[in-house]
């Protein structure tokens, strides 16, 4: 059965016909595996209308993870260990996500030699995730449970998300397990001066 779609959509639905044809190659193939005929070809679409809204497949893929990523309220478990707890199991989410899990190491090598994509890939998946381990550390400020951090919340970001990228990405190529997350969390309390080891 051929995956093309009957007639093209109406003008407004294609981006979200290639946003969710892109999704379904990451998914399915992985990054390599997004082309722009491909993606127009199921898609019922054109290589011009493409490039009219996406630089390159990678700028299509960029979309794809910042939108099926978006991340959700902040997590609130009333202990700073409780909520990085919260955004490490967040982090494995994400990461063991088909979509992410297939193309995220393909993506970050791509944008290493093109700024703006680095740049977008930044702004739209990455930094607001490190944003949101700063406002879990100022909650906990906020809430007089640690003093103010002499750690730059990037560097606690990096300790949480360091260890799930290395068992994930690196071979033998692993799923991270409890104790890996727990070890993580433990680890960015300590540089953080905090003494709320005990499990939520």
């Amino acid at each position: 059965m051929s995956g093309k779609r009957v007639g093209r959509p109406r003008v407004e639905d294609i981006t979200e016909e290639l946003l969710r044809e892109g999704e379904r190659v990451l998914a399915e193939e992985g990054f390599c595996a997004l082309t722009v005929d491909g993606l127009v070809s199921r898609a019922g679409s054109t290589r011009p209308t493409f490039y009219r809204r996406f630089r390159s497949t990678a700028h299509l893929a960029v979309a794809v993870l910042s939108r099926r990523f978006e991340p959700g309220p902040l997590p609130d478990t009333g202990s700073l260990a409780g909520d990085l707890r919260a955004v490490q199991r967040e982090g494995i989410a994400v990461l063991s996500d088909p979509v992410a899990r297939n193309s995220v190491v393909d993506l970050v090598g791509v944008a290493r030699a093109d700024e703006d994509l680095s740049a977008l890939l930044d702004a739209e998946f990455i930094r607001p995730r490190r944003a949101r381990v700063k406002q879990v550390i100022d909650a906990a400020f906020a809430r007089r449970e640690t003093e103010p951090p002499d750690v730059d919340a990037d560097q606690v970001y990096d300790m949480l998300m360091g260890p799930l990228i290395t068992r994930m990405f690196l071979p033998p190529y692993a799923p991270p397990d409890d104790a890996l997350a727990e070890s993580s969390v433990r680890s960015a309390l300590t540089r953080l001066g905090s003494d709320d080891l005990a499990r939520p």
